[in-house]
């Protein structure tokens, strides 16, 4: 006699999150750390500083676009050059969980860390490891729950990267990733919602900015979310996009966010670079 009954539990497709973690790399100068606060007049954005780069918030470039919130509505997050790295590390997983921990009750339509290389050079900056195997190992590990914790966060988050050129072994090819170790992108990649490469475009005798989440020959995008490319792109575009009726607010009424991640082992000197 056949028995029929199913060993294993079935479940259908999960819907999107509410909520959406992106990766948005691009050259110095192409407009990242303007665009997270593009996120329209009257809603407030929360960034951790890493580079000093947010004093562009305060451009007349800036100031003149209709995106742009005003200067009360964002809240910079500066991280101290005199961090242990275990400090570094309690600096920015704190802002997720301060976020986690009270549903986001100050409202923040995005949460931002700018930049995750620079974060990456702080940390093996003062990691002290006589085996800098384990220092980047200890960065891979750091990196994946700071990820994982913007992950839950009832908030949209985006986190921002340098971008370099690499020859990739598999394809057989350069592409274009953001800048951070090949370990520390093995362990954060999938977890993104979606990856975008913004960068400068001349357009006639006009300049634009372009950002593409589409997955090409040399720029590795993910586009889960489906929000495809943009020109002159702000964070309220992006948000309507994100949206199931592409006009639902910045931040949604009933924060649902994701359960908690499983947890990795430690690192190991095994890690690579």
């Amino acid at each position: 006699m056949i028995d029929n009954k199913r060993p294993f539990p079935l479940s259908k497709p999960s819907q999107l999150p509410e909520f959406a973690n992106l990766l948005i790399g691009g050259v110095a100068g192409a407009g990242k750390t303007s665009l997270l606060g593009l996120v329209g007049k009257g809603n407030k954005s929360l960034i951790i500083d890493t580079e000093g780069g947010t004093s562009s918030l305060n451009s007349t470039w800036f100031r003149q676009q209709d995106a742009a919130t005003e200067s009360e509505n964002l809240d910079i997050v500066s991280i101290q050059p005199d961090l242990s790295a275990t400090e570094l590390v309690h600096a920015v997983e704190s802002v997720f969980d301060y976020i986690i921990r009270t549903k986001n009750s100050d409202g923040y339509a995005l949460v931002a860390l700018d930049s995750v290389t620079e974060f990456q050079e702080k940390f093996l900056s003062v990691h002290q490891a006589a085996d800098k195997r384990q220092s980047y190992g200890a960065l891979r590990e750091s990196m994946y729950s700071i990820v994982h914790k913007a992950r839950q966060a009832p908030a949209h988050t985006v986190f921002t990267a340098r971008l370099k050129a690499t020859f990739d072994e598999v394809l057989n090819r350069e592409v274009v990733r953001p800048e951070v170790s090949p370990g520390v992108w093995s362990v954060i990649s999938g977890l993104f919602d979606n990856i975008g490469f913004l960068e400068l475009k001349q357009q006639g005798v006009r300049q634009i900015r372009t950002l593409n989440f589409a997955h090409q020959v040399r720029t590795q995008g993910k586009d889960r979310f489906g929000i495809g490319e943009l020109n002159d792109p702000t964070f309220i575009a992006i948000a309507e996009r994100l949206s199931a009726d592409g006009d639902a607010p910045v931040v949604p009424a009933t924060p649902t966010p994701r359960p908690p991640a499983p947890r990795r082992g430690a690192a190991t000197a095994r890690s690579q670079a």
